[in-house]
């Protein structure tokens, strides 16, 4: 279903099938940023313990393993994500989460978004 991409200790998870289309050299310092990665031997890989096979799988592992995400409904608001804490999943398969608002304090109630409707997490330090 997806695949992950660490960036140093931050993860991005996106559908394949979200992707439209991917070139090799990607950004203009890609070559660069690649080249310094293996010099130091990193690697891209799937963080430990994370759950890419179902987005509840996924939603639930990054859950367990990161204390906030970003989620993304691009192809309905590509200029909004959404930061909180997920708080599971509803019947309705609606990704129930708790946002942090833009004055650093928590949302009183949770918020949600269809699954299908999101398109990109993102965990970890650069969260």
């Amino acid at each position: 279903m997806l695949h992950t991409i660490p960036t140093n200790f931050t993860s991005t998870a996106v559908r394949l099938r979200d992707i439209k289309s991917a070139t090799r050299s990607g950004w203009k310092g890609a070559a660069m940023t690649h080249r310094a990665r293996a010099m130091r031997g990193e690697r891209v890989q799937s963080p430990i313990g994370i759950d890419p096979d179902s987005t509840t799988g996924l939603i639930k592992t990054l859950t367990q393993a990161f204390p906030l995400m970003a989620v993304h409904i691009e192809e309905i608001d590509p200029d909004v994500c959404y930061i909180g804490r997920a708080h599971g999943i509803t019947r309705e398969k609606r990704l129930r989460h708790q946002e942090i608002r833009p004055a650093a304090n928590w949302s009183r109630t949770d918020s949600t978004n269809r699954t299908p409707d999101i398109t990109r997490f993102d965990v970890g330090a650069g969260t």
